[in-house]
């Protein structure tokens, strides 16, 4: 998908997306050889929402209870 796609795919203002692409929050765009156009894979940009959802307050903790799913102690 392209830049615009892509960035509402995860949910992001173009220039945020591409910013974030720049400092490696994002995955880097791939090329296609014959046109020469930039794309993103969707993979990719699942692979990178997947990391970052087990950083801070949403880490697993090897605790699978109920309440910690819904937010409750």
């Amino acid at each position: 998908m392209k830049a615009p796609l892509a960035a509402d795919y995860v949910g992001e203002s173009v220039s945020t997306f591409l910013d974030g692409v720049k400092h490696g929050k994002w995955p880097e765009r791939r090329r296609d050889s014959l046109t020469r156009n930039v794309y993103w894979f969707i993979e990719d940009l699942d692979a990178a929402l997947d990391r970052q959802k087990v950083s801070g307050d949403n880490a697993d903790d090897g605790d699978d209870e109920w309440a910690d799913c819904i937010g409750k102690t």
